[in-house]
């Protein structure tokens, strides 16, 4: 069973997961964790909250726990910093993070370029603290989220969720999660938004808005787009097999459906995708049905984020200052 609901690991930090990612495209998927972005290189766009933000180097977004979101970057890709959150993070300090909402994503919007700056420094350092792992580096990278937490909270519109509307969102992501599962499960078969329907207990033209809603498109879109990585997949994979071989693995039920899906959503067809990501041009990328993608080490990590960040002290004083001299009501 494959699925969309991503599992977030916490390898050394409770609650706690930074890494930078070069990647081409993500499929729309969820996990539980708030997840905050910080694009270092390169431009994408991001699907999610059923609208599109363009992103650009420097750009920053944050995403509720349970949005469904796809990343789709430019044709060089683009190098993302990305720090996901559990909700349990702040649990004993600050109780009311796990009923949370930011009411925004787009951090730029309504901020000073000095609030996005000081934003994008912090989120910097907190990372690069977090790869460095110098000696008691846990308790500095929990002082410095606690920091980007309060700023988060101080520059974006949020609210907190009474518990009908918990329970509301609980149902949604359930609902959700339920449907991308059987469509990654049945993606080599015919498909029906009825027959999901069915299985749900809702009327046909529901579903059909609650899954553009959340899925930021259509039903048919998101099956195409399911089987179109699937496609790349096999595409790129060691073994050549024919267009009609790959067409019919991938679940489109006729070659020129793939073609028609590749000119669509990728500007080309099959057979220019797989010249243009040839097997000997990926080596240093990890090519599935869902992801194109390539995790950086801790090292090349370090290498990429050294040159981005202010030194230390100093720039934690100017946070403290900032602190001292303006507050804000805490929800």
């Amino acid at each position: 069973m494959y699925d969309e609901v991503e599992i977030v690991r916490h390898p050394y930090i409770g609650y706690v997961n930074i890494f930078i990612v070069k990647l081409e495209y993500r499929n729309s998927h969820m996990h539980h964790d708030f997840e905050l972005d910080l694009v270092l290189a390169g431009e994408t766009k991001l699907m999610a909250q059923n609208r599109m933000v363009e992103l650009i180097k420097g750009d920053m977004i944050i995403l509720n726990p349970n949005d469904a979101h796809e990343i789709k970057a430019g044709k060089d890709g683009a190098i993302i910093l990305c720090i996901q959150l559990s909700p349990k993070f702040l649990h004993s300090a600050f109780p009311n993070m796990g009923h949370l909402l930011f009411d925004e994503m787009d951090i730029k919007r309504g901020l000073t370029s000095e609030a996005i700056t000081n934003m994008r420094q912090l989120f910097i350092e907190l990372s690069y603290q977090y790869f460095l792992r110098r000696p008691a580096w846990q308790l500095l990278c929990s002082g410095l989220i606690n920091m980007l937490l309060y700023h988060l909270l101080r520059y974006l519109p949020h609210h907190i969720l009474s518990e009908d509307e918990q329970q509301s969102i609980k149902r949604r992501a359930e609902r959700l999660r339920r449907s991308m599962s059987y469509v990654e499960e049945n993606y080599m078969h015919r498909l029906l938004l009825s027959d999901i329907a069915k299985r749900e207990g809702l009327s046909l033209g529901y579903l059909s808005h609650f899954l553009r809603d959340n899925l930021n498109l259509s039903f048919q879109d998101y099956v195409s787009s399911i089987r179109l990585q699937h496609a790349k997949t096999h595409l790129l994979s060691a073994d050549s097999k024919r267009m009609l071989d790959i067409s019919l693995e991938a679940g489109f039920s006729d070659p020129r459906y793939m073609k028609k899906a590749f000119l669509r959503f990728e500007g080309c067809t099959p057979e220019q995708y797989r010249n243009r990501h040839n097997v000997n041009n990926i080596n240093h990328v990890e090519q599935t049905s869902a992801a194109a993608e390539q995790f950086f080490s801790l090292d090349a990590s370090l290498k990429f984020l050294k040159p981005l960040r202010e030194p230390i002290g100093t720039f934690l004083q100017g946070q403290l200052n900032d602190i001292e001299a303006i507050g804000f009501g805490m929800v």
